[in-house]
């Protein structure tokens, strides 16, 4: 059985503090072979995490998202059955700072 998705996201998640960093970023892609893009944040001073989540959550169709995270660990070990579940597992202090 081949599972197929309909949007790709890579997310470069910033280990600093803080509620805004210029150091998130987050790509797309759809299927096929055509390159990533880039995502503008939703502010000058860069992406908010909840920012993201609320992005991902409010995509449709099947997203494959792969975080590069601290605590990437907690973050595999949480269900993707939604990002609401995520903010309340044990991820939620590593990545989910200021949330």
């Amino acid at each position: 059985m081949t599972i197929a998705f309909d949007t790709f996201v890579a997310i470069d998640w910033s280990g600093a503090k803080g509620d805004r960093h210029k150091g998130i970023s987050v790509a797309v892609a759809g299927p096929g072979s055509d390159a990533p893009r880039l995502l503008s944040p939703p502010a000058a001073r860069g992406w908010a995490r909840c920012e993201v989540a609320d992005w991902l959550e409010a995509q449709k169709g099947r997203v494959l998202a792969g975080f590069d995270c601290l605590g990437a660990a907690q973050v595999a070990k949480a269900s993707f059955a939604g990002m609401r579940h995520l903010r309340q597992s044990e991820a939620r202090p590593l990545c989910m700072q200021s949330c």
